[in-house]
Protein backbone atom coordinates (compact mmCIF):
# COMPACT_ATOMS: atom_id res chain seq x y z
CA UNK A 1 0.00 0.00 0.00
CA UNK A 2 2.84 2.77 0.75
CA UNK A 3 4.44 1.64 -2.51
CA UNK A 4 1.05 2.77 -4.43
CA UNK A 5 0.79 5.52 -2.88
CA UNK A 6 4.25 6.99 -3.51
CA UNK A 7 3.61 5.82 -7.25
CA UNK A 8 0.66 7.91 -7.30
CA UNK A 9 2.20 10.82 -5.35
CA UNK A 10 5.60 10.64 -8.06
CA UNK A 11 2.54 10.63 -10.94
CA UNK A 12 1.09 14.03 -8.71
CA UNK A 13 4.62 15.73 -8.47
CA UNK A 14 5.26 15.18 -12.46
CA UNK A 15 1.61 16.31 -13.19
CA UNK A 16 2.90 19.56 -11.23
CA UNK A 17 5.98 20.10 -12.74
CA UNK A 18 4.44 19.70 -16.18
CA UNK A 19 1.57 21.92 -15.33
CA UNK A 20 4.60 24.29 -14.64
CA UNK A 21 6.47 24.16 -17.27
CA UNK A 22 2.94 24.56 -19.69
CA UNK A 23 2.69 28.03 -18.09
CA UNK A 24 5.79 29.19 -18.59
CA UNK A 25 5.90 28.45 -22.26
CA UNK A 26 2.36 29.10 -23.18
CA UNK A 27 -0.56 31.12 -23.09
CA UNK A 28 -3.57 31.34 -21.21
CA UNK A 29 -5.08 28.68 -22.96
CA UNK A 30 -2.56 26.60 -22.21
CA UNK A 31 -2.72 27.70 -18.28
CA UNK A 32 -6.12 26.51 -18.09
CA UNK A 33 -5.32 22.85 -19.07
CA UNK A 34 -2.50 22.76 -16.50
CA UNK A 35 -4.58 23.71 -13.94
CA UNK A 36 -6.70 20.78 -14.88
CA UNK A 37 -3.51 18.51 -14.85
CA UNK A 38 -2.47 19.68 -11.41
CA UNK A 39 -5.99 19.37 -9.86
CA UNK A 40 -5.91 15.67 -11.20
CA UNK A 41 -2.65 15.61 -9.19
CA UNK A 42 -3.81 16.58 -6.19
CA UNK A 43 -7.07 14.11 -6.60
CA UNK A 44 -4.90 11.05 -7.09
CA UNK A 45 -2.92 12.31 -3.98
CA UNK A 46 -5.79 12.40 -2.01
CA UNK A 47 -7.50 9.34 -2.85
CA UNK A 48 -3.87 7.42 -2.10
CA UNK A 49 -3.96 8.98 1.00
CA UNK A 50 -7.68 7.40 1.29
CA UNK A 51 -7.30 4.18 0.38
CA UNK A 52 -4.40 3.23 2.40
CA UNK A 53 -6.18 4.51 5.47
CA UNK A 54 -8.42 2.28 4.70
CA UNK A 55 -6.34 -0.86 4.07
CA UNK A 56 -4.65 0.08 7.51
CA UNK A 57 -7.87 -0.09 8.88
CA UNK A 58 -9.07 -3.19 7.30
CA UNK A 59 -5.82 -4.92 8.19
CA UNK A 60 -5.94 -3.39 11.97
CA UNK A 61 -9.37 -5.18 12.68
CA UNK A 62 -8.49 -8.10 10.65
CA UNK A 63 -5.17 -8.21 13.14
CA UNK A 64 -7.77 -7.52 16.23
CA UNK A 65 -10.17 -10.63 14.82
CA UNK A 66 -6.88 -12.76 14.49
CA UNK A 67 -6.16 -11.88 17.95
CA UNK A 68 -9.71 -12.47 19.58
CA UNK A 69 -9.67 -15.98 17.22
CA UNK A 70 -6.27 -17.05 18.24
CA UNK A 71 -6.33 -16.18 22.14
CA UNK A 72 -9.74 -17.46 22.00
CA UNK A 73 -10.53 -20.61 24.50
CA UNK A 74 -13.16 -21.83 21.37
CA UNK A 75 -10.87 -24.25 19.03
CA UNK A 76 -11.19 -22.62 15.58
CA UNK A 77 -10.74 -24.61 12.66
CA UNK A 78 -11.35 -23.19 8.98
CA UNK A 79 -11.28 -25.98 6.46
CA UNK A 80 -12.17 -27.05 3.20
CA UNK A 81 -13.05 -31.03 2.78
CA UNK A 82 -11.25 -31.27 5.95
CA UNK A 83 -8.01 -29.97 4.46
CA UNK A 84 -6.97 -27.20 7.59
CA UNK A 85 -6.88 -23.70 5.89
CA UNK A 86 -6.77 -22.33 9.59
CA UNK A 87 -6.81 -23.28 12.92
CA UNK A 88 -5.85 -21.25 16.53
CA UNK A 89 -4.21 -23.38 19.41
CA UNK A 90 -7.43 -24.01 21.16
CA UNK A 91 -8.18 -26.12 18.59
CA UNK A 92 -4.68 -27.61 18.17
CA UNK A 93 -4.76 -28.57 22.20
CA UNK A 94 -8.68 -30.48 21.86
CA UNK A 95 -6.42 -33.04 19.14
CA UNK A 96 -3.84 -32.90 21.38
CA UNK A 97 -1.09 -30.58 19.89
CA UNK A 98 0.85 -27.80 21.30
CA UNK A 99 0.60 -25.39 18.45
CA UNK A 100 -1.60 -24.60 15.87
CA UNK A 101 0.93 -25.63 12.88
CA UNK A 102 1.16 -28.63 13.62
CA UNK A 103 -2.40 -28.93 12.49
CA UNK A 104 -1.85 -27.36 10.02
CA UNK A 105 0.58 -29.44 8.54
CA UNK A 106 -1.23 -33.18 9.25
CA UNK A 107 -3.14 -32.78 5.92
CA UNK A 108 -6.57 -33.83 5.57
CA UNK A 109 -8.50 -34.33 9.05
CA UNK A 110 -10.73 -36.70 8.44
CA UNK A 111 -8.60 -39.09 10.14
CA UNK A 112 -9.35 -37.38 13.50
CA UNK A 113 -12.58 -38.53 13.17
CA UNK A 114 -13.57 -42.46 14.35
CA UNK A 115 -15.44 -44.52 11.14
CA UNK A 116 -18.91 -43.94 12.08
CA UNK A 117 -17.98 -40.31 13.39
CA UNK A 118 -16.43 -39.23 10.05
CA UNK A 119 -19.50 -40.56 7.50
CA UNK A 120 -21.43 -38.52 9.61
CA UNK A 121 -19.42 -35.54 9.80
CA UNK A 122 -18.97 -35.82 6.13
CA UNK A 123 -22.78 -35.63 5.27
CA UNK A 124 -23.71 -32.80 7.60
CA UNK A 125 -20.79 -30.93 5.78
CA UNK A 126 -22.34 -31.34 2.44
CA UNK A 127 -25.43 -30.30 3.62
CA UNK A 128 -24.40 -27.14 5.22
CA UNK A 129 -22.44 -26.02 1.79
CA UNK A 130 -25.75 -27.21 0.02
CA UNK A 131 -27.74 -24.66 2.11
CA UNK A 132 -29.88 -28.40 3.58
CA UNK A 133 -28.83 -27.98 6.84
CA UNK A 134 -29.41 -25.05 9.81
CA UNK A 135 -26.75 -24.31 11.66
CA UNK A 136 -26.85 -26.38 14.32
CA UNK A 137 -24.46 -27.47 17.56
CA UNK A 138 -23.82 -31.23 17.20
CA UNK A 139 -21.39 -33.68 19.39
CA UNK A 140 -18.92 -35.22 17.64
CA UNK A 141 -15.99 -37.92 19.10
CA UNK A 142 -12.92 -36.88 17.80
CA UNK A 143 -9.31 -39.24 18.76
CA UNK A 144 -6.77 -37.40 20.30
CA UNK A 145 -2.87 -37.25 18.66
CA UNK A 146 -2.43 -39.96 21.67
CA UNK A 147 -4.77 -42.06 20.39
CA UNK A 148 -7.52 -40.98 23.49
CA UNK A 149 -10.91 -40.41 22.96
CA UNK A 150 -11.56 -36.38 23.18
CA UNK A 151 -15.60 -35.58 23.20
CA UNK A 152 -16.64 -32.20 21.26
CA UNK A 153 -19.50 -29.80 20.71
CA UNK A 154 -19.33 -27.91 17.31
CA UNK A 155 -21.46 -25.46 15.40
CA UNK A 156 -20.17 -25.01 11.72
CA UNK A 157 -21.12 -22.06 9.32
CA UNK A 158 -20.08 -21.13 5.32
CA UNK A 159 -17.35 -18.66 5.22
CA UNK A 160 -15.52 -17.44 2.18
CA UNK A 161 -11.67 -17.94 2.48
CA UNK A 162 -9.18 -16.56 -0.66
CA UNK A 163 -12.28 -16.71 -2.79
CA UNK A 164 -13.87 -19.49 -2.43
CA UNK A 165 -16.53 -21.37 0.10
CA UNK A 166 -15.39 -23.18 3.12
CA UNK A 167 -16.08 -24.64 6.27
CA UNK A 168 -15.47 -22.87 9.75
CA UNK A 169 -15.91 -24.88 12.63
CA UNK A 170 -15.98 -23.87 16.56
CA UNK A 171 -15.52 -26.12 19.32
CA UNK A 172 -15.88 -26.39 23.01
CA UNK A 173 -13.85 -29.58 24.53
CA UNK A 174 -16.78 -31.14 26.72
CA UNK A 175 -14.96 -34.48 27.52
CA UNK A 176 -15.07 -33.87 30.95
CA UNK A 177 -18.81 -33.18 31.28
CA UNK A 178 -19.50 -36.09 29.00
CA UNK A 179 -17.61 -38.56 31.73
CA UNK A 180 -19.87 -36.67 34.68
CA UNK A 181 -22.99 -36.97 32.63
CA UNK A 182 -21.81 -41.01 31.94
CA UNK A 183 -20.94 -41.54 35.39
CA UNK A 184 -24.12 -39.67 36.37
CA UNK A 185 -26.24 -41.91 34.34
CA UNK A 186 -24.35 -44.85 35.31
CA UNK A 187 -25.30 -43.98 39.09
CA UNK A 188 -28.82 -43.36 38.04
CA UNK A 189 -28.86 -46.43 36.47
CA UNK A 190 -27.58 -48.16 39.36
CA UNK A 191 -29.62 -46.64 41.62
CA UNK A 192 -32.38 -47.37 39.42
CA UNK A 193 -32.25 -50.96 39.45
CA UNK A 194 -31.47 -50.76 43.22
CA UNK A 195 -34.37 -49.02 43.54
CA UNK A 196 -36.21 -51.92 41.78
CA UNK A 197 -34.79 -54.51 43.16
CA UNK A 198 -35.09 -53.80 47.04
CA UNK A 199 -37.49 -56.19 49.24
CA UNK A 200 -39.53 -52.87 50.22
CA UNK A 201 -41.64 -51.09 48.59
CA UNK A 202 -40.74 -47.40 47.64
CA UNK A 203 -43.08 -44.72 47.01
CA UNK A 204 -41.85 -40.76 46.93
CA UNK A 205 -44.65 -38.35 47.59
CA UNK A 206 -44.39 -34.81 46.65
CA UNK A 207 -45.94 -31.64 48.93
CA UNK A 208 -48.98 -32.44 47.54
CA UNK A 209 -49.11 -36.14 48.08
CA UNK A 210 -48.70 -36.88 44.51
CA UNK A 211 -46.52 -40.11 43.72
CA UNK A 212 -42.62 -38.99 42.07
CA UNK A 213 -41.40 -41.97 41.88
CA UNK A 214 -42.51 -45.69 42.46
CA UNK A 215 -40.97 -49.23 42.28
CA UNK A 216 -42.47 -52.10 41.03
CA UNK A 217 -42.44 -53.68 44.55
CA UNK A 218 -44.84 -51.30 45.81
CA UNK A 219 -47.50 -51.77 43.01
CA UNK A 220 -47.87 -55.36 43.62
CA UNK A 221 -47.62 -55.35 47.50
CA UNK A 222 -51.01 -53.33 47.29
CA UNK A 223 -52.06 -55.09 44.05
CA UNK A 224 -53.14 -51.79 42.42
CA UNK A 225 -54.12 -52.24 39.00
CA UNK A 226 -51.31 -50.25 36.25
CA UNK A 227 -53.21 -47.55 35.81
CA UNK A 228 -53.86 -46.59 39.28
CA UNK A 229 -49.94 -46.18 40.42
CA UNK A 230 -47.05 -44.34 38.74
CA UNK A 231 -45.51 -41.13 38.42
CA UNK A 232 -47.99 -38.07 38.93
CA UNK A 233 -50.86 -40.40 40.73
CA UNK A 234 -52.63 -39.53 43.44
CA UNK A 235 -52.52 -41.39 47.09
CA UNK A 236 -55.74 -40.31 47.73
CA UNK A 237 -56.82 -42.15 44.88
CA UNK A 238 -54.76 -45.18 46.04
CA UNK A 239 -56.16 -45.09 49.64
CA UNK A 240 -59.66 -44.52 48.53
CA UNK A 241 -59.53 -47.84 46.18
CA UNK A 242 -57.68 -49.83 49.35
CA UNK A 243 -60.04 -49.01 51.77
CA UNK A 244 -63.42 -49.68 49.15
CA UNK A 245 -61.60 -53.22 48.62
CA UNK A 246 -61.18 -53.90 52.31
CA UNK A 247 -57.93 -52.96 53.26
CA UNK A 248 -56.95 -51.17 56.48
CA UNK A 249 -59.34 -53.64 58.42
CA UNK A 250 -62.11 -51.36 57.36
CA UNK A 251 -60.88 -48.13 58.55
CA UNK A 252 -62.75 -45.12 56.34
CA UNK A 253 -60.55 -43.50 53.59
CA UNK A 254 -60.96 -39.95 54.99
CA UNK A 255 -59.95 -40.39 58.30
CA UNK A 256 -56.64 -42.17 57.35
CA UNK A 257 -56.29 -39.43 54.80
CA UNK A 258 -56.23 -37.01 57.50
CA UNK A 259 -53.98 -39.12 59.75
CA UNK A 260 -51.48 -39.09 56.88
CA UNK A 261 -51.97 -35.53 56.22
CA UNK A 262 -50.83 -34.92 59.88
CA UNK A 263 -47.53 -36.93 59.95
CA UNK A 264 -46.74 -35.17 56.10
CA UNK A 265 -47.75 -31.41 57.53
CA UNK A 266 -46.22 -32.35 60.54
CA UNK A 267 -42.76 -33.90 59.28
CA UNK A 268 -42.93 -36.54 61.49
CA UNK A 269 -42.23 -39.92 61.29
CA UNK A 270 -44.37 -42.89 61.39
CA UNK A 271 -44.24 -46.59 61.58
CA UNK A 272 -47.03 -48.96 61.53
CA UNK A 273 -48.82 -52.25 60.58
CA UNK A 274 -52.10 -52.76 58.51
CA UNK A 275 -53.71 -55.99 57.53
CA UNK A 276 -54.92 -56.33 53.76
CA UNK A 277 -58.49 -57.80 52.62
CA UNK A 278 -56.45 -60.67 51.57
CA UNK A 279 -55.02 -61.08 55.19
CA UNK A 280 -51.52 -60.48 54.27
CA UNK A 281 -49.95 -57.80 56.80
CA UNK A 282 -47.66 -54.81 55.33
CA UNK A 283 -45.58 -53.03 57.47
CA UNK A 284 -45.83 -49.28 56.76
CA UNK A 285 -42.79 -46.61 57.51
CA UNK A 286 -42.78 -43.52 56.44
CA UNK A 287 -40.65 -39.96 56.79
CA UNK A 288 -39.82 -36.68 55.46
CA UNK A 289 -37.50 -36.04 52.60
CA UNK A 290 -34.62 -33.25 52.80
CA UNK A 291 -35.70 -31.76 49.82
CA UNK A 292 -39.63 -31.78 50.44
CA UNK A 293 -42.06 -34.60 50.11
CA UNK A 294 -42.33 -38.41 51.90
CA UNK A 295 -40.77 -41.57 51.59
CA UNK A 296 -43.14 -44.30 52.30
CA UNK A 297 -41.67 -47.42 52.47
CA UNK A 298 -43.65 -50.99 53.10
CA UNK A 299 -42.87 -54.70 53.33
CA UNK A 300 -45.27 -57.75 53.75
CA UNK A 301 -43.97 -59.22 56.84
CA UNK A 302 -47.28 -61.34 56.80
CA UNK A 303 -44.19 -64.72 57.01
CA UNK A 304 -42.67 -62.75 60.19
CA UNK A 305 -45.80 -62.77 61.78
CA UNK A 306 -46.81 -66.08 61.38
CA UNK A 307 -42.83 -67.07 62.72
CA UNK A 308 -43.29 -64.71 65.58
CA UNK A 309 -46.63 -65.90 66.65
CA UNK A 310 -45.57 -69.19 66.41
CA UNK A 311 -42.10 -68.17 68.44
CA UNK A 312 -44.53 -66.60 71.14
CA UNK A 313 -46.54 -69.82 70.93
CA UNK A 314 -43.72 -72.15 71.37
CA UNK A 315 -41.98 -69.68 74.14
CA UNK A 316 -44.79 -69.78 76.13
CA UNK A 317 -45.44 -73.82 76.08
CA UNK A 318 -41.64 -73.78 77.16
CA UNK A 319 -41.98 -71.41 79.97
CA UNK A 320 -45.12 -73.56 81.40
CA UNK A 321 -43.18 -76.68 81.43
CA UNK A 322 -40.24 -74.88 83.17
CA UNK A 323 -42.87 -73.09 85.50
CA UNK A 324 -44.98 -76.17 86.60
CA UNK A 325 -41.44 -77.95 86.82
CA UNK A 326 -41.14 -78.68 90.37
CA UNK A 327 -38.38 -81.18 91.04
CA UNK A 328 -36.01 -79.08 89.33
CA UNK A 329 -35.10 -75.04 89.35
CA UNK A 330 -33.64 -73.53 86.05
CA UNK A 331 -31.69 -70.77 86.66
CA UNK A 332 -29.72 -68.73 84.35
CA UNK A 333 -27.20 -65.97 85.08
CA UNK A 334 -24.83 -62.85 83.26
CA UNK A 335 -21.75 -62.60 82.15
CA UNK A 336 -21.27 -61.01 85.99
CA UNK A 337 -22.74 -64.04 87.88
CA UNK A 338 -25.92 -61.99 88.68
CA UNK A 339 -29.18 -64.02 88.02
CA UNK A 340 -31.12 -63.08 85.25
CA UNK A 341 -33.95 -65.52 85.69
CA UNK A 342 -34.88 -68.50 87.94
CA UNK A 343 -38.09 -70.79 87.62
CA UNK A 344 -40.65 -70.66 90.24
CA UNK A 345 -39.54 -73.99 92.44
CA UNK A 346 -37.26 -72.25 93.51
CA UNK A 347 -39.47 -71.30 96.61
CA UNK A 348 -40.09 -74.57 97.15
CA UNK A 349 -36.54 -76.00 96.72
CA UNK A 350 -34.38 -73.57 97.26
CA UNK A 351 -36.18 -71.53 100.18
CA UNK A 352 -35.86 -67.95 97.96
CA UNK A 353 -38.78 -66.47 95.55
CA UNK A 354 -37.88 -65.56 92.11
CA UNK A 355 -37.94 -62.41 92.92
CA UNK A 356 -35.80 -62.96 96.01
CA UNK A 357 -32.77 -64.43 94.01
CA UNK A 358 -33.07 -62.45 90.22
CA UNK A 359 -30.00 -59.53 90.88
CA UNK A 360 -28.19 -61.14 93.15
CA UNK A 361 -25.48 -64.00 92.63
CA UNK A 362 -26.03 -67.38 93.39
CA UNK A 363 -22.79 -67.83 94.51
CA UNK A 364 -23.44 -65.58 97.65
CA UNK A 365 -25.65 -68.62 98.90
CA UNK A 366 -22.84 -71.49 98.41
CA UNK A 367 -20.10 -72.32 101.41
CA UNK A 368 -17.13 -70.32 101.20
CA UNK A 369 -15.50 -73.64 99.91
CA UNK A 370 -17.18 -73.48 96.80
CA UNK A 371 -17.21 -70.27 95.77
CA UNK A 372 -13.43 -70.66 94.89
CA UNK A 373 -14.22 -73.85 92.70
CA UNK A 374 -17.47 -71.64 91.10
CA UNK A 375 -14.67 -69.09 89.50
CA UNK A 376 -12.84 -71.84 88.53
CA UNK A 377 -15.55 -73.44 86.58
CA UNK A 378 -15.82 -69.82 84.94
CA UNK A 379 -12.41 -69.43 83.80
CA UNK A 380 -12.68 -72.74 82.40
CA UNK A 381 -16.11 -72.01 79.95
CA UNK A 382 -14.05 -68.80 79.24
CA UNK A 383 -11.02 -70.24 78.27
CA UNK A 384 -13.26 -72.64 76.08
CA UNK A 385 -12.32 -75.77 78.30
CA UNK A 386 -15.18 -76.91 79.02
CA UNK A 387 -18.77 -77.23 77.68
CA UNK A 388 -20.67 -78.23 80.47
CA UNK A 389 -19.92 -78.52 84.08
CA UNK A 390 -21.73 -80.93 86.60
CA UNK A 391 -21.07 -80.77 90.29
CA UNK A 392 -22.75 -81.46 93.62
CA UNK A 393 -22.37 -78.11 96.05
CA UNK A 394 -24.12 -77.18 99.18
CA UNK A 395 -26.76 -74.28 99.47
CA UNK A 396 -27.88 -72.27 102.04
CA UNK A 397 -31.33 -71.80 102.28
CA UNK A 398 -33.24 -69.38 103.94
CA UNK A 399 -33.69 -71.27 107.11
CA UNK A 400 -30.38 -71.74 107.40
CA UNK A 401 -30.47 -75.21 106.51
CA UNK A 402 -28.19 -76.67 103.90
CA UNK A 403 -29.44 -78.72 101.34
CA UNK A 404 -27.10 -80.67 98.57
CA UNK A 405 -27.69 -79.94 94.94
CA UNK A 406 -26.68 -81.56 91.96
CA UNK A 407 -25.78 -78.49 89.22
CA UNK A 408 -25.38 -78.50 85.93
CA UNK A 409 -24.41 -75.97 83.94
CA UNK A 410 -23.66 -74.88 80.24
CA UNK A 411 -22.06 -71.64 79.21
CA UNK A 412 -23.38 -69.03 76.40
CA UNK A 413 -21.66 -66.96 74.21
CA UNK A 414 -22.18 -64.03 71.63
CA UNK A 415 -21.29 -64.11 68.09
CA UNK A 416 -17.86 -62.59 69.13
CA UNK A 417 -16.89 -65.53 71.39
CA UNK A 418 -17.35 -63.78 74.39
CA UNK A 419 -18.98 -65.44 77.81
CA UNK A 420 -22.35 -63.64 78.40
CA UNK A 421 -24.50 -66.02 80.28
CA UNK A 422 -24.55 -69.37 81.93
CA UNK A 423 -27.75 -71.41 82.22
CA UNK A 424 -28.38 -74.95 84.10
CA UNK A 425 -30.59 -77.09 86.11
CA UNK A 426 -30.73 -77.28 89.79
CA UNK A 427 -31.55 -81.05 91.20
CA UNK A 428 -32.10 -81.13 95.16
CA UNK A 429 -30.44 -84.65 96.16
CA UNK A 430 -30.73 -84.18 99.82
CA UNK A 431 -32.78 -86.82 100.64
CA UNK A 432 -30.96 -89.01 97.98
CA UNK A 433 -27.73 -88.04 99.50
CA UNK A 434 -29.64 -88.92 103.51
CA UNK A 435 -30.66 -91.78 102.09
CA UNK A 436 -27.12 -93.07 100.55
CA UNK A 437 -25.66 -92.11 104.09
CA UNK A 438 -28.35 -93.86 106.11
CA UNK A 439 -27.72 -96.88 103.26
CA UNK A 440 -23.92 -96.69 103.95
CA UNK A 441 -24.38 -96.85 107.73
CA UNK A 442 -27.10 -99.85 107.50
CA UNK A 443 -24.32 -101.56 105.52
CA UNK A 444 -21.21 -100.91 107.54
CA UNK A 445 -23.61 -101.83 111.03
CA UNK A 446 -24.23 -105.60 109.09
CA UNK A 447 -20.60 -105.79 108.00
CA UNK A 448 -19.10 -105.34 111.58
CA UNK A 449 -22.44 -107.56 113.00
CA UNK A 450 -21.19 -110.38 110.35
CA UNK A 451 -17.39 -109.36 111.23
CA UNK A 452 -18.44 -109.53 115.25
CA UNK A 453 -20.26 -113.79 114.31
CA UNK A 454 -17.13 -114.38 112.37
CA UNK A 455 -15.12 -113.85 115.33
CA UNK A 456 -17.31 -114.82 117.80
CA UNK A 457 -17.58 -118.18 116.36
CA UNK A 458 -14.03 -118.58 115.76
CA UNK A 459 -13.34 -117.72 118.99
CA UNK A 460 -16.17 -120.17 120.65
CA UNK A 461 -15.13 -123.35 118.56
CA UNK A 462 -11.46 -122.88 119.66
CA UNK A 463 -12.72 -122.59 122.94
CA UNK A 464 -14.78 -125.86 122.97
CA UNK A 465 -12.37 -127.70 120.42
CA UNK A 466 -9.69 -127.88 123.20
CA UNK A 467 -11.46 -130.16 125.81
CA UNK A 468 -13.42 -132.19 123.23
CA UNK A 469 -9.69 -133.37 121.71
CA UNK A 470 -9.45 -134.80 125.75
CA UNK A 471 -13.17 -136.46 125.14
CA UNK A 472 -12.26 -137.56 122.38
CA UNK A 473 -9.06 -139.33 123.08
CA UNK A 474 -10.07 -140.96 126.53
CA UNK A 475 -12.71 -142.44 124.30
CA UNK A 476 -10.17 -143.65 121.59
CA UNK A 477 -8.34 -145.20 124.79
CA UNK A 478 -11.53 -146.74 126.23
CA UNK A 479 -12.00 -149.06 122.57
CA UNK A 480 -8.71 -149.91 122.84
CA UNK A 481 -9.45 -151.27 126.31
CA UNK A 482 -10.89 -154.65 127.50
CA UNK A 483 -14.81 -153.67 127.83
CA UNK A 484 -18.11 -155.78 128.57
CA UNK A 485 -20.44 -155.85 126.10
CA UNK A 486 -22.78 -153.06 127.67
CA UNK A 487 -19.62 -151.09 128.59
CA UNK A 488 -18.26 -151.33 124.65
CA UNK A 489 -22.25 -150.08 123.76
CA UNK A 490 -21.44 -146.87 125.68
CA UNK A 491 -18.52 -146.06 124.26
CA UNK A 492 -19.36 -146.38 120.76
Amino acid sequence: MGRTRLTIGLVAVLLSAAVAGVLAGRGDGASAGASALAALGVALWVAASETERREAMAQAGEARFRGLIEGSVQGVLIHRDFMPLFANDAFARVLGYEHAVEVLGLGQLETAFPPEEAARAWRNYYRRLQGRQDQTLVLLRLTRRDGGEVWIEAIDRVVDWDGGPAMQMTVVDVSTRIRAESEAALRAAQLSAAFEVMPNGICLLDATMMVVAVNEKYGKLWDYPPELIGPGASLATMIRFSAERGDFGGRDATTLLIELTTYFSAGMPMVGETVLGDGRVLEIRGDCRPEGGYLLSCLDVSERKRAEAALHERELRYRRLVENLKSHVIFAVDGLGVCQYVSPSARAILGFGPDELVGTRLSDHLPAGERQAERERWLRFRDGVESQEVFETDFHRRSGEVCRLLVSEVPIFDDDGRLTAVEGVLDDITRRVRAEQALRQAKDAAEAAARAKSTFLATMSHEIRTPMNGVLGMIEILQRSPLAAAQRQAVD
